[in-house]
């Protein structure tokens, strides 16, 4: 049987799909595919279309550079700059709008800053723990300051 779709043969005659391509060999299965190949050649010249007012160019849109440099450029702003950078990393990497790559980017500087405010958490417990330890045994003293990070 050959298939009025990808026109390769199959030995099998009682299939009533092709191996090859899925298309169905069978007439009754011809008017539904007909309807699925339509469809799905309307969605994929009017997907963008049906996505809303973002659209699937938007969406996949490469960010430019001068984006990301006026992104970092919020920290600039007097007084609450790094507090607007901060939500605004929680609005671009959880927003429908935001294009791919500037979701990715905010998605990771958001895991980075987490990690480095635990790790700056811990070092500064540290310390804190060194200099009460220093504090209570006499004060200050170099040597054992430094001999203390050779341990």
């Amino acid at each position: 049987m050959r298939c009025n779709v990808c026109g390769r043969y199959t030995s099998n005659e009682e299939a009533n799909f092709c191996d090859y391509c899925g298309s169905p060999y069978r007439e009754q299965f011809q008017a539904y595919h007909n309807i699925q190949q339509q469809n799905s050649t309307q969605n994929r010249y009017n997907y963008g279309e049906n996505r809303g007012h973002s659209g699937y160019q938007q969406e996949n849109k490469p960010v430019s550079f001068m984006d990301f440099l006026l992104s970092y450029g919020l920290f600039f702003i007097p007084i609450a700059g790094w507090i607007i950078f901060f939500v605004m990393l929680f609005v671009w990497a959880f927003s429908d709008n935001t294009p791919v790559s500037k979701k990715n980017w905010a998605r990771a500087t958001l895991i980075f800053m987490g990690v480095m405010m635990i790790f700056m958490i811990y070092s500064l417990y540290v310390l804190m723990g060194l200099l009460y330890q220093n504090m209570i045994s006499g004060g200050f003293e170099y040597n054992k300051y430094i001999q203390s990070f050779r341990h």
